[in-house]
């Protein structure tokens, strides 16, 4: 086969700027290559017989161009030789690409991959918020939101407005503790945000969000200190139980009897403020508790029975925490639970000590706590009470045992260990 014509035209011989230069061949019968040069030039400076452009006008550019044409035209017939020499024609389309790649006539663009949108700390907690709602309990979801109140506050603190997670290391973690005690938080309510900071970064970690996992260090901790907190004894119980409170309304009345129910079953004011008839059967009181979702079978107990009855099992109407922590004080007061109680505990990075009257100290969890404790010093065994309390850990149980030293001795004391008349049984054995 004839070695095929290679030739110029423009794109629109009548246009009055520059216009697009085209590079043309027909072989084969079929076969018809259109290729853009990549060149543009004014008609009127075009040789339309000579298919370059007309050097007479002096402009630099035009040899260039007529050079960079020839090249083209020297390239296509090499690659066409080439091919006729390896055995056959190379189409249209194989020419065309051959062109190009040697010219760069038809770059690819560059694909710009855009970076992945990086999960910041609060984008993040939003929508674990979002998606645990229906999953955890009110009063969870609203310690997710606590921290992230605390979160927002420190961000604005440090002129931010989130964090990402590589940004959690030592000094995030001492100045988001630093930030707490500037708000005079007491040391555990700056140690439960931390808490739940952990719970959070460890669901970002177990959806492979977050890679950083500083938060598992020992230096991340949760600040801790033991506060006493305290608990009423029997008579205490019974004191407040038998309290008049005629001159003082049903609503006092209702509040002490939900109160002494949590002094004898360990619910949580969730727990107790809203049993129903449905719960309690002729022994037992049934319930799946609002904070665990674990299911409990509490023993009823005869002073929750005289309440029961009192009521037809129809509990009082709930009220929400803080009145019922409010009437507690005062019927505390009324009853005469005046003892001196000193409370010793870090505020703001700061240790302090305040005396107070056990009255100012009762409140709805101290019902659960003393459960805990009378049970446990009546002799029921502490996974029994665990049991009753739906406490998994046996660390965080011991806690609501508010056992001196004294009341420990004088519970072992009747132990067949310090019977010198058991013990020597003991040894022989």
């Amino acid at each position: 086969m004839v070695m095929p014509l290679f030739n110029f035209y423009l794109k629109d011989i009548h246009s009055t700027v520059p216009t697009s230069v085209y590079m043309q061949s027909k072989y084969n019968c079929y076969e018809r290559l259109m290729l853009t040069t990549g060149e543009k030039i004014l008609p009127a400076h075009w040789d339309f017989t000579k298919k370059r452009a007309v050097s007479k006008f002096n402009r630099l550019e035009y040899p260039a161009i007529n050079d960079w044409l020839d090249k083209m035209e020297m390239a296509g017939k090499d690659y066409f030789r080439t091919c006729k020499f390896q055995g056959y024609i190379p189409n249209a389309a194989e020419l065309k690409a051959h062109l190009e790649q040697k010219f760069n006539l038809n770059p690819k663009p560059i694909v710009v991959v855009p970076e992945p949108v990086r999960i910041t700390l609060l984008g993040f907690l939003n929508r674990f918020i979002e998606t645990e709602v229906n999953n955890k309990a009110e009063a969870t979801i609203f310690t997710y939101k606590t921290c992230r109140r605390h979160l927002i506050g420190f961000s604005k603190y440090l002129g931010k407005k989130d964090f990402y997670f590589e940004e959690i290391n030592e000094d995030f973690y001492n100045g988001f503790i630093q930030y707490l005690n500037s708000q005079n938080f007491a040391k555990n309510t700056v140690g439960k945000q931390i808490k739940v900071l952990k719970t959070i970064l460890n669901a970002s970690a177990d959806r492979g969000i977050n890679t950083n996992l500083f938060f598992k260090s020992k230096i991340f901790k949760k600040p801790l200190e033991d506060v006493d907190k305290i608990y009423l004894s029997e008579k205490e119980i019974q004191d407040i139980y038998k309290v008049d409170l005629t001159s003082e309304g049903k609503s006092y009345q209702a509040v002490r009897d939900l109160f002494i129910i949590a002094c004898y079953t360990g619910f949580r004011f969730s727990d107790f403020s809203t049993l129903t008839k449905e719960h309690i059967s002729e022994h037992f009181i049934t319930k799946t508790t609002m904070k665990t979702r674990a299911k409990v079978v509490i023993p009823i107990h005869p002073i929750v029975r005289e309440i029961l009855a009192k009521y037809d099992n129809e509990i009082p109407r709930s009220y929400t925490n803080a009145y019922v922590n409010g009437h507690l004080k005062e019927i505390a007061k009324k009853a005469k639970i005046n003892g001196d109680v000193e409370i010793i505990k870090t505020i703001a990075g700061k240790t302090a000590r305040n005396i107070y009257k056990k009255w100012e100290l009762v409140s709805t969890h101290a019902g659960r706590r003393s459960f805990a404790t009378n049970s446990y010093l009546a002799g029921v065994p502490a996974i029994s009470i665990m049991k009753l309390t739906s406490h998994k850990s046996e660390a965080v149980f011991l806690k609501y045992i508010c056992v001196s030293e004294l009341e420990n001795a004088e519970l072992i004391q009747g132990h067949e260990f310090f019977n010198p008349q058991t013990f020597n049984s003991i040894i022989k054995n």
